[in-house]
């Protein structure tokens, strides 16, 4: 099944299982947030018709390097005829090439930069922020 967009985060504090990247647990995790709080979506839902990486297998925005060498091989596997892409955060922006303006879609590309699904993201608390991303996602069939 092909999946409706792919969700790209840095990287999973909780594991570096490839499987568990932005997982919808635990509670409060940014696979979570994105999951439930972002999107609206129920867990199952979620993990069945989206695809999820993480470009660093740990580590944070020092790994710079590192997540810019996983996207240049990311964009290879993925090939030109791929799902809309969802960049989560600027440093995964940044290592696509891509500026760090949230809720953007970049359309030549069929990439879209959201805010990082954190916490401390302070972005996700300004009014209608959800909201943007829902209909940036919508408008690419991906929500």
């Amino acid at each position: 099944m092909t999946p409706r967009a792919i969700f790209v985060g840095l990287s999973n504090p909780y594991s570096a299982d490839p499987a568990r990247a932005l997982y919808p647990a635990p509670k409060g995790s940014a696979g979570y947030r994105l999951c439930v709080q972002i999107l609206g979506l129920a867990p199952s839902e979620y993990l069945a018709n989206y695809r999820r990486v993480n470009l660093c297998m740990s580590g944070g925005a020092s790994r710079y390097p590192e997540a810019q060498r996983a996207a240049g091989g990311f964009l290879r596997e993925v090939g030109a005829d791929h799902p809309p892409i969802v960049l989560l955060g600027y440093v995964v922006a940044r290592a696509f090439g891509l500026p760090t303006v949230p809720f953007v879609l970049h359309e030549a590309r069929k990439m879209i930069v959201l805010p990082h699904p954190s916490g401390r993201c302070r972005l996700w608390h300004e009014v209608g922020a959800v909201e943007r991303a829902r209909e940036l996602l919508r408008s690419v069939g991906a929500l």
